[in-house]
Formats: structure tokens, sequence, C-alpha cells
């Protein structure tokens, strides 16, 4: 599953986020609002039912961990890694070098470009990683397959397109030329 996409902040989806988190069983992508509910009720991270992934860009995990961005930017991978161990989760701290850790592994991305840093980008990312949960990768093979692929795919499109011209909708068309050549 993946919730948070689109989703809007009013009570009654800080009551849907929450139960999810407690009352089910599949795998869930964390992101954008979903992020948002979560951050406001931390606790519920430890009395998750199901393994979870969280997607948040620097200020997402400023809110999630009580840092300051201008921390985590100096601590990157550290905070991204304390996170995960203490909630048991798979953390994706988007940026200029993504970073994805199960607490245990960390692994990190340079595909990407900063035409991908717009509004919309970060959906993209949390449904490519959906979809690979949704294929039975494990949550820590989803977030890395799919950091990768969608970074690769965004520096076709702005090799194709440019950084100033790709939009969050141009990453998709650009996934079979990556799956082709890792085949």
């Amino acid at each position: 599953m993946l919730l948070g996409c689109g989703l809007g902040a009013c009570p009654d989806t800080e009551k849907i986020t929450l139960a999810l988190l407690t009352e089910n069983k599949t795998p869930l992508v964390l992101d954008a609002d979903g992020i948002n509910c979560v951050s406001k009720h931390i606790d519920v991270l430890g009395k998750k039912s199901c393994p979870v992934i969280l997607t948040p860009h620097p200020g997402e995990m400023s809110r999630l961990t009580g840092k300051t961005v201008g921390e985590i930017e100096a601590s990157r991978q550290e905070t991204a890694e304390a996170f995960s161990r203490k909630y048991s989760a798979v953390t994706v701290l988007k940026g200029a070098d993504t970073i994805v850790t199960d607490g245990r592994q960390s692994f990190i991305s340079y595909a990407g470009n900063p035409g991908m840093a717009v509004g919309g980008s970060g959906d993209v990312l949390a449904g490519i990683t959906g979809a690979f949960l949704a294929q039975k990768y494990t949550p820590l093979e989803s977030a890395c397959t799919a950091v990768f692929a969608h970074g690769t795919a965004g520096d076709h499109a702005r090799d194709e397109l440019g950084e100033i011209s790709m939009l969050p909708r141009d990453i998709p068309n650009y996934l079979k030329e990556v799956f082709k050549s890792i085949e």
C-alpha cells in the first residue's frame, strides 16, 4: 500500500493513517501527508503492525525527528539510520544523495538531478516503491530499486528534455529504458 500522496491533512486522514499503521499487515509506503500525520503521532511507529517505508525529504524528516533541516543535512546518513533503527522501518531520506536504510544496511544513490526537486517527483518515487512492494520485494529491496530506477529515469529525462523543462510526469516515461539497461 501507498499512503500520503495527495491525501491532505484533516482529522479523518490522521485516523486512517493511524489505523492502517496499527491494524494492517500489508507493507506500507508512507509519503507526504502520510508522513505529516505520523509526525504528529510519532509513537504510533513503535506500535505498527506492518512493514513500513517512509520517504521524507529533509523538511519532513525534521518534523519526524524534531531536528532542524540544517542538523539533518549535516548528518543525513546518521539521522536516517538512527530513525530506522528506532522505529524498525526503512527510511528513504530524499535529497541530492538519497539515503536508503533499514538502520543496519545503508545505501546512497547518486542518480537524480536538481530538475527532480519539484513537487510531484516524490510522489512518483513513492509509487515506484509501492509497485516493487506489490511484487513481493522486501521493503529494503523495494526502496533501493525504486530510488535507483527513479533517479536514473530522472537523469534520462534531464538528458532529453533539459533540467529546467522536465516535469515529474516525464520520469515514468524513462523507466522502460532503465529496466532494459539492467536486464
